[in-house]
C-alpha cells in the first residue's frame, strides 16, 4: 500500500475529522482522542507539531544530556530526544515520549533532513498491551513562514460516507480485534 492515501486527518485542537479510504468512513473528535484510537497513545496538536517539525519534545527545559560517543541523549520533562553530530552541530535523528500510567511509549525516527526539516518520518506506539502501530510519513512540499488558509487543514467529506464512533474506530483500527483477522 506505499505511497496510498490510508486517511487523511485535519481539524483543529478542540476538533478534528478523521477520513478513512478502507471503506469511507468517518470519525469526528478532538485530535489526541483520534491519534489514541488509532496507535493506543494520545497525540495533541502540540506534539504533533513536535514531531513533523523534528523536535519530538514539547517542553524547552532540558532536564539531562548525556553524550555517547557521536550520539547526544536530551531528556526534557515531556520526552527524550537523541541527536546525531551534523557538520558543525547536531540534528535530530530520533525520539521518544509516552509510557506514562495508562499510555504505550511512541518511538520517532526521522530519515533525511532537508534545509532543516525531516521528510521521512516514522512513528512507531507500542500501545497499552496490544500490538505495535507504525505511521510512516513522507513530506512532499514545504513551505515555511507563510500564513496558510484554515481551509487547508480541512478533510471533505465525501458523499454516503459513514459516521463512526471512537469505540468503532479502537475496533476496526490497527489496535483493534478485528486488525488481527487481516
Amino acid at each position: 500500500m506505499s505511497g496510498q492515501l490510508l486517511f487523511r486527518l485535519g481539524g483543529a485542537a478542540e476538533k478534528a475529522v478523521l477520513l478513512l479510504r478502507d471503506g469511507n468512513r468517518v470519525a469526528t473528535a478532538r485530535p489526541d482522542e483520534i491519534l489514541e484510537a488509532l496507535i493506543g497513545v494520545p497525540v495533541g496538536p502540540a506534539r504533533l507539531l513536535a514531531i513533523v517539525t523534528g523536535c519530538v519534545a514539547t517542553a524547552e527545559q532540558v532536564d539531562r544530556a548525556v553524550r555517547h560517543d557521536g550520539l547526544l541523549e536530551v531528556v526534557t520533562a515531556d520526552g527524550t530526544v537523541y541527536l546525531t553530530a551534523a557538520g558543525s552541530g547536531w540534528q535530530v535523528r530520533a525520539g521518544r515520549f509516552g509510557a506514562s500510567a495508562g499510555t504505550g511509549e511512541v518511538l520517532v525516527d526521522y530519515a533525511p533532513f532537508v534545509s532543516g526539516l525531516p521528510r521521512d518520518i516514522r512513528i512507531t506506539s507500542s500501545g497499552t498491551g496490544k500490538a505495535a502501530v507504525s505511521l510512516n510519513l513522507r513530506v512532499q512540499a514545504v513551505q515555511t513562514n507563510v500564513d496558510l488558509d484554515p481551509a487547508v487543514f480541512g478533510v471533505t467529506i465525501p458523499d454516503g460516507a459513514t459516521t463512526i464512533s471512537l469505540e468503532e474506530l479502537r475496533q476496526t483500527g490497527p489496535l483493534g480485534e478485528d486488525a488481527t483477522s487481516r
